[in-house]
């Protein structure tokens, strides 16, 4: 039987496997967070690039201080606030 090209990567996947295994390190088999919570949903939409740009600007500088706001988070609150006005 022939070899395959990736042979060596599927060994060295397995050898860190194990290195985890020894080390305690235990893995959910489950996915978490939003992508597998069913109360969310992904959107797609367009805005203009320097707006977006310096959102992700200002929400790297509030991680800096120690403030961690997800772009996702960002987003949610601006739809409520939208209705709420809307309302």
């Amino acid at each position: 039987m022939s070899r395959s090209k990736f042979d060596a990567l599927k060994g060295a996947g397995k050898a860190k496997e194990s290195k985890h295994r020894e080390a305690g390190v235990v893995r959910s088999a489950r996915a978490t967070g939003k992508r597998s919570d069913p109360n969310y949903t992904k959107v797609l939409g367009y805005v203009r690039r320097d707006t977006y740009s310096d959102v992700t600007v200002e929400l790297a500088r509030m991680k800096a201080k120690g403030e961690k706001v997800e772009f996702s988070e960002l987003l949610q609150e601006w739809m409520e606030q939208w209705l709420k006005r809307r309302r």
